[in-house]
């Protein structure tokens, strides 16, 4: 996980539940599921109410 500002702690529980409760479709190549790595980028922003 690379969190910038690095001291930024405060969202990490609300990024990964976010990410592990996403749906993904595998990735295909020649008609067959295949293993792959991908990035995930999770950015906040705070509003005022």
């Amino acid at each position: 996980m690379k969190r910038i500002p690095t001291e930024s702690l405060g969202y990490d529980t609300v990024g990964w539940k976010s990410v592990i409760e996403s749906t993904y479709s595998p990735a295909i190549q020649n008609g067959r599921a295949v293993k792959v790595w991908c990035l995930i980028p999770v950015g906040f922003q705070l509003y005022e109410y």
